[in-house]
């Protein structure tokens, strides 16, 4: 069986995919578990894993900076960009910011060359 890549995916199914998955995840919290907990630490407790972005900026952060070729890591900078934009859309800004949290990493910010390129090609 292959193994999806961002690619595979147009920007608007993913986009759906993601936002159908963060909303299912917090329909799932019952409204008096959140009544009791004080905003602070919590809160952390009850929040689904997804809500929290990190599995997802590590998947992300893992498809830029394995893929080998520059061309095609350019290629899916770009798709990242155009999700980011269907994500604004839809007004799910939890995955909005796992995205822009992966674009934040120091790995993924420190090529130069590939953040220069994106811009050409709009």
């Amino acid at each position: 069986m292959k193994e999806l890549h961002i690619l595979d995916l147009q920007p608007i199914e993913f986009a759906k995919q993601l936002t159908t998955t963060s909303s299912n995840m917090i329909r799932n919290i019952e409204s008096v578990e959140l009544v009791d907990a004080s905003w602070t630490k919590e809160i952390q407790k009850i929040l689904p894993q997804p809500i929290k972005n990190e599995p997802l900026t590590n998947c992300l952060h893992h498809c830029i900076t394995f893929t080998k070729d520059f061309w095609e890591r350019v290629v899916v900078v770009s798709r990242m960009i155009d999700v980011m934009e269907e994500l604004r859309l839809m007004n799910n800004f939890s995955a909005l910011l796992a995205l822009h949290c992966t674009f934040q990493s120091s790995q993924i910010f420190r090529l130069n060359e590939t953040w220069k390129v994106p811009y050409i090609l709009k």
